[in-house]
């Protein structure tokens, strides 16, 4: 900074080196103003540097306070530490108050970025590149697959493959397969792609023979095989019925001759509960097969219970295989008027075959048991008419299938009735002449 007397000798000097002109009033005042501002600059660094000098003090003992308040609370931290009997901690009563996530030495996974490939999502979401088309008959469902999964994962289906195969070299611009199934198996074709997704399968009785036809039409082998051993064992006297008509649903004909051959061979202790699961086609079946072993008059019993829980499924062809002279020749007498009042139904069938007519049949097995088939319904329905007669135990059906016959074949009965007693009668006289 110059010395306020060096500025007049510089001003000195200029003017004895040249003549100063006149000054205008205009540049006195510039003047003053820029030494003004000089001197109010020079203040301010004064000002800057006594503020400085001061903070950079300040700061140096901010930093050391600082630095003794971290050493005494780290000194405190290791006094309460030290305190500590870590004998005593147990790892599992501390985690227990933690979020069930989290355990003590437990590995967090790591977070999976990758898509999984799912045929139930949008296909645009999911990246579907194959389609798969089920027709059942009557109507059609679409089916988004992946050929990753289908074509080359573990549960891979040979069919599907060939198919992609065979687009990839064909160079197809629509990438779909149509199916014709049966629709047991197409009800079942979800189930089928979950267990190629998701490797879930839970068999029953029910769903088992469809599952197998789709692992047989895709060609999953292993698939076929576990599902096959398990029919196998599963398959009994009270699951027969299902897989007889399961198998019928699916055309599984082995599956269904051999459930067909273990009811006819069980049919005297079935449950009939269990055999009206079955259609009547199939009845039939069972009552036709080589392997039926049973009395016809206790046959007759049980085709009636049938007929009693699907009678509203007995036509008049189904009548006459049921009721056929070649499957039960013979009919038990408390059946007798209740297949009499189903052949009224269909007159036709109540008297094919001339003598071993289905119509004959039950007069003749009324007639054998004169004093009970037919004594009975009517002294249940005229009891002041039966006084002094034992009628046997007889069910109120049995009655009221009697009081439903019309009249001429109430009477074609007495006739064959009075006979029959008569022979009845002269078989006791001459036993004891």
């Amino acid at each position: 900074m110059r010395h306020k007397s060096d500025r007049h000798y510089y001003r000195r000097s200029d003017r004895a080196r040249s003549p100063r002109s006149p000054r205008s009033p205009e540049s006195q005042q510039t003047d003053s103003s820029f030494s003004s501002e000089v001197d109010a600059g020079e203040e301010m660094v004064k000002a800057l540097g006594n503020l400085m000098g001061t903070m950079s003090g300040s700061v140096k003992d901010l930093m050391a306070q600082a630095d003794d308040v971290g050493k005494e609370v780290t000194r405190e931290l290791e006094r309460k530490i030290s305190g500590i009997d870590t004998t005593q901690f147990n790892c599992a009563d501390a985690t227990s108050k933690l979020p069930k996530t989290f355990n003590c030495g437990e590995v967090v996974p790591k977070a999976d970025f990758a898509m999984k490939m799912d045929w139930r999502q949008n296909p645009n979401i999911s990246l579907s590149d194959w389609t798969v088309v089920v027709y059942d008959g009557k109507q059609s469902a679409v089916y988004h697959i992946h050929k990753a999964q289908v074509g080359h994962g573990p549960r891979r289906s040979g069919f599907l493959a060939l198919k992609f195969d065979e687009d990839e070299n064909a160079d197809a611009t629509d990438p779909n397969t149509e199916v014709y199934l049966p629709s047991r198996a197409a009800e079942l074709f979800p189930e089928f792609l979950d267990y190629i997704y998701e490797n879930t399968l839970k068999l029953t009785t029910r769903n088992a023979l469809a599952l197998k036809h789709l692992a047989n039409h895709f060609d999953i082998r292993p698939l076929y095989k576990k599902i096959d051993a398990f029919v196998k064992g599963d398959m009994n006297a009270k699951t027969a019925p299902t897989y007889c008509t399961e198998a019928d649903a699916v055309l599984d004909e082995d599956v269904q001759n051999e459930a067909i051959k273990l009811m006819a061979e069980s049919f005297g202790t079935m449950d009939m509960t269990v055999v009206t699961k079955l259609p009547p086609k199939l009845f039939k079946e069972v009552l036709s097969s080589p392997h039926l072993d049973v009395e016809s008059e206790f046959l007759s019993t049980k085709v009636a219970q049938f007929m009693r829980f699907c009678e509203s499924k007995i036509s008049d062809e189904m009548l006459f295989m049921l009721t056929h002279p070649q499957i039960m020749p013979m009919i038990s007498p408390d059946e007798a008027f209740f297949f009499l009042n189903q052949g009224l139904k269909y007159p036709e069938v109540l008297n094919e075959g001339e003598g071993a007519s289905l119509r004959n049949r039950c007069i003749d097995a009324v007639s054998r048991n004169w004093s009970t088939t037919l004594a009975g319904p009517i002294a249940t329905l005229k009891p002041e008419a039966a006084v002094g007669i034992d009628a046997g135990s007889l069910s109120p059906e049995c009655a009221f299938n009697y009081s439903s016959l019309p009249a001429e074949v109430k009477v074609e009965i007495f006739e064959a009735a009075i006979l029959a007693a008569t022979r009845d009668v002269q078989k006791t006289s001459n036993r004891y002449f």
